[in-house]
């Protein structure tokens, strides 16, 4: 995995605080961020009247690299999925089941404010809990 510079982790952390806020702003519930695992990272465990939701955040300040939401992957759903399977095993009380969200935030100029982009359930291919 490559390795980031600070301002890049620095403007990845500020994404991750955005979608936080436009969760909550939704009624959807905080449960935790950045669960890390041997296999990868779950950015923001949240909850709401329907179960739970793992959800992978992409910030971007352009599309040099493509979009944010091309760039979650099979391989990567399946790290979260393997992340989230772990979790459970430090929180039994958690359901077997919760579904895969991706948040892009993206900023172009510093006077704009962010554009939020909210795709819910996006299994890409994988399959668990089913």
């Amino acid at each position: 995995m490559p390795v980031k510079n600070n301002y890049s982790k620095q403007f990845g952390n500020w994404g991750e605080k955005v979608a936080c806020e436009y969760l909550e702003e939704k009624g959807i519930r905080i449960v935790a961020t950045n669960i890390h695992s041997r296999f990868g990272e779950i950015d923001i465990l949240a909850q709401d009247e329907y179960g739970f939701r793992l959800i992978e955040v992409k910030t971007r300040s352009n599309s040099t690299f493509g979009k944010g939401e091309e760039s979650v992957s099979k391989p990567k759903i399946d790290r979260i999925i393997a992340t989230w399977e772990l979790y459970k095993l430090k929180h039994p009380d958690l359901p077997e089941n919760a579904q895969i969200d991706v948040i892009v935030v993206e900023k172009k100029a510093r006077k704009d404010p962010p554009v939020i982009t909210y795709l819910e359930n996006v299994n890409i291919g994988a399959s668990f809990g089913e």
